[in-house]
C-alpha cells in the first residue's frame, strides 16, 4: 500500500469514528498531496514524492513551534511522522555502504550515496561518512 492510499484509509477510519483533529490534519495532508498530483501528467505521486512533501512540512511546524508552542502543531508533526519510514541507526547505515561498496557495479560511480540518501536525515550522513 502506498503512503498515500495509506492516508486516505486514515482519513476515511477517522471520519468514521468522527476524530475532528486527526480529520483536520489528513484532509490538509491528503488535499496537498493531491494538489502535487494534479500538476503532473500522469495525476500520480511516489513514495518519495510524499516523504519529501512530508518533510517540508514538518520542518516548516518546526521552525514555527520555535516562535509559538503550539499544541496543535505538535500533533501534526506527530500525524505526520508516522507517515515516514522508520530512520535507520548509524550501525545499519554502515552495513548498507559497506554492501553497497562490496558490489563491484556499484563500486565505480556515486550511485550507492543515491540508493542510501532516503534511509537517514540530511545532518546525519556527515556522522556515517
Amino acid at each position: 500500500m502506498s503512503i498515500i492510499d495509506k492516508i486516505h484509509t486514515d482519513l476515511m477510519s477517522a471520519r468514521k469514528n468522527k476524530n475532528k483533529d486527526l480529520i483536520d490534519i489528513l484532509t490538509f495532508l491528503y488535499s496537498e498531496i493531491s494538489t502535487i498530483a494534479k500538476r503532473k501528467i500522469n495525476l500520480s505521486v511516489t513514495d518519495s514524492e510524499v516523504i519529501a512533501f512530508i518533510k517540508k512540512v514538518i520542518e516548516t511546524n518546526e521552525e514555527v513551534i520555535t516562535l509559538n508552542n503550539s499544541p496543535k502543531l505538535l500533533k501534526e508533526i506527530e500525524v505526520f511522522k508516522s507517515y515516514l519510514p522508520e530512520q535507520l541507526s548509524t550501525s545499519d547505515i554502515k552495513s548498507i555502504i559497506m554492501g553497497l561498496f562490496l558490489d563491484s557495479d556499484l563500486r565505480r560511480d556515486k550511485a550507492a550515496m543515491k540508493v542510501i540518501q532516503g534511509y537517514f536525515k540530511n545532518k546525519d550522513r556527515k556522522s556515517v561518512v
